[in-house]
């Protein structure tokens, strides 16, 4: 019911790319220029594919001149990626459709090639090694080194997520204080607020929604009715486009806190 109100959908903006032919492995910083203010990033994840990872994660930041400007950076891993990823957009409850440039991503080239060699694998037969020329052997070595950073830049990325997960309370203090119903960030923290309270309560479907796994989770009548009216007031801010006051938020979170420490509690 609440997904209704976000099926108007504004015109195209577009994005635009650091460059429009690159490298495997070359980072390409994509940026958004938004007119007005309130834009807001869905909670839904970046979702890269196979074939793209991201460097930087979408941010949203005000310009000299007011305006919004919506900032990534993704690499491709191999020649054939498909369309560029884009993250899902809002401003004001409407969600901004994101047109995607077309992106070339080629391979090493010698001197005088005009098109990426196919990819020749590790292993060469022996016929075929005896009369190898320089110039393959400089090719293999370039794709050897290609895949080495792109594997560099893949764990590099995937390292900070094998360290232990943070106890609910540390993740509720990486929050801040309450913000303000204007800072563009109100629907992250509205939306991370949810995530922190289904995880304190054994959350194991990540595919429902906040309605759906309330009716269907493990909980008391009184757990029950106190995460729908926190629920209600985070889905209002995130999905209705509504901006609560400082002080509205500040009750937000206590309540989110007393939750989180009761469960604490119960657990230890």
């Amino acid at each position: 019911m609440i997904a209704c109100l976000l099926l108007i959908v504004a015109a195209d903006l577009t994005v635009e790319v650091s460059s429009t032919e690159v490298l495997i492995g070359e980072p390409i910083l994509c940026t958004v220029a938004i007119e007005g203010s309130h834009a807001a990033l869905s909670e839904e994840a970046l979702e890269p594919g196979r074939s793209w990872m991201i460097l930087e994660p979408p941010t949203i930041r005000r310009n000299s001149e007011g305006d919004e400007v919506l900032t990534w950076s993704v690499i491709a891993l191999e020649p054939d990626t498909g369309p560029l990823p884009v993250p899902v957009l809002l401003q004001d409850g409407v969600l901004l459709s994101l047109t995607r440039p077309g992106v070339e991503v080629v391979g090493a080239l010698d001197e005088g090639e005009d098109e990426p060699r196919p990819f020749r694998g590790f292993l060469v037969p022996e016929s075929v090694a005896l009369t190898a020329s320089s110039e393959l052997w400089m090719f293999a070595l370039v794709g050897c080194a290609l895949i080495a950073f792109a594997l560099w830049f893949m764990s590099r990325w995937r390292k900070p997520q094998a360290l232990s997960e943070p106890s609910l309370t540390a993740r509720l203090a990486s929050l801040g204080g309450p913000i303000d119903g204007d800072d563009p960030g109100v629907v992250h923290f509205h939306a991370e607020l949810t995530r922190i309270l289904r995880a304190a309560y054994s959350d194991d479907q990540a595919g429902w929604s906040d309605e759906e796994w309330i009716e269907h989770a493990d909980l008391s009548v009184a757990q029950r009715e106190e995460l729908k009216g926190l629920f209600a007031a985070c889905a209002a801010v995130k999905y209705g486009g509504a901006r609560p006051t400082r002080f509205a938020i500040e009750e937000t979170l206590a309540l989110a806190r007393e939750l989180v420490s009761k469960v604490e509690e119960v657990a230890a």
